[in-house]
């Protein structure tokens, strides 16, 4: 077995090898959109740029890196219709999706999911990102007024209910003791007055830590929902996603009774809460009254930079992005080969940090 094994893995690196011999000096369309921070034009001073060098981002570099180590040349075509694609009304596909269907370019590069859907009109490489769905919202802040630190000092009062009706059930019932022990001096009496002394004390003394923990900061955050459950039980803050984007996909196919439901409500919604890419989306939600459903890229991109947001609840369903060719192609191999390499010596990594964290004002928040 261990024979077959080496014979096999001979003969996929011969088959790479001989398919990225075939793609050396050979020039290949690259069809992609322009999406924040995947591909950008680029901001310079220099108006007399040409060709590939307009651009920079993301999948730009990764583009670059790969074609260096396969040894092919590359032009980067922006997709007028600025959508990645899906099926349109008349059965066909449109977007990124839809040129390579059609054949008008040789590789899709973008914020691409890898969805059922696609794959049964493209081929998709291995993932180069990997990422989740979430949810981003703004985080409303209010500096204090004397009115507010007032209203404060109950705030440990209002966080647990039950805990104060048993607090005032107990009160009555050490005032009561109070008032019959002059009249019934006997040491259950004082016992009971023990017992009901050491929760008064303990009882102070975590309210005191909880409105210690309030008084920390100057600023509060007042947040309106903080799951997916809740966001879907209110009615005050519309929520929505990329329109014709694999989380609408995900909303509208899922069987699961909460994401149905949200899904339902977004559809009656006016204005429509959907938006046609990540920015709109973020500024929208700046705006406030708008939470937006995204992949967890564009929050972790979108949160580092701008404090007022902020991610809800935890990621839900996982995906990739891969780069996307025609069915059959040989090109698939090629690619998910180098995708490969990259991301074990650690280039896809060092990318997402450039590109999230160092550039643009990323990692201020």
């Amino acid at each position: 077995m261990a024979l077959v094994a080496q014979i096999f893995l001979w003969i996929s690196l011969t088959t790479i090898g001989v398919q990225c011999q075939s793609l050396k000096e050979t020039n290949l369309i690259v069809t992609t959109v322009l999406d924040v921070p995947y591909t950008m034009l680029r901001d310079t001073a220099e108006s007399n740029l040409i060709g590939n060098d307009r651009f920079e981002g993301y999948v730009v570099d990764l583009i670059d890196t790969i074609s260096k180590q396969l040894k092919f040349n590359y032009t980067l075509q922006i997709n007028p219709s600025g959508m990645i694609g899906s099926v349109d009304k008349s059965g066909r596909w449109n977007g990124m999706i839809g040129e390579i269907v059609d054949g008008r370019a040789h590789i899709a590069a973008g914020s691409i999911s890898i969805t059922r859907n696609r794959e049964s009109a493209v081929d998709f490489t291995v993932p180069f990102m990997n990422l989740g769905i979430g949810v981003i919202v703004k985080t409303e802040i209010y500096e204090k007024s004397a009115l507010d630190d007032f209203v404060d000092i109950f705030y440990p009062f209002s966080r647990h209910y039950s805990t104060v009706t048993f607090f005032l059930l107990t009160l009555i019932f050490g005032i009561i003791l109070l008032v019959l022990r002059r009249k019934y001096k006997t040491a259950i009496f004082r016992i009971l007055l023990g017992i009901w002394f050491l929760f008064l004390f303990m009882f102070t003394s975590l309210y005191i830590s909880q409105l210690a923990s309030n008084y920390n900061s100057n600023y509060y955050k007042v947040e309106a929902f903080r799951t997916f459950e809740e966001l879907a039980s209110q009615d005050h803050v519309v929520y929505g996603c990329i329109k014709g984007g694999s989380t609408e996909a995900f909303l509208r196919d899922s069987k699961h009774p909460l994401y149905r439901k949200m899904w339902s409500r977004m559809v009656e919604m006016e204005p429509t809460p959907f938006v046609l890419t990540n920015m709109e989306g973020i500024e929208r939600v700046r705006q406030g009254n708008y939470a937006f459903i995204s992949e967890s890229s564009i929050i972790e991109y979108a949160t580092s930079r701008h404090c007022d947001l902020h991610q809800i609840g935890d990621l839900i369903t996982s995906k990739g992005y891969g780069l996307a060719v025609q069915q059959g192609s040989p090109l698939r191999e090629s690619l998910s080969y180098a995708i490969l390499q990259l991301q074990e010596d650690g280039t896809l990594s060092l990318l997402k940090n450039k590109w999230w964290n160092e550039l643009n004002g990323g990692g201020t928040c």
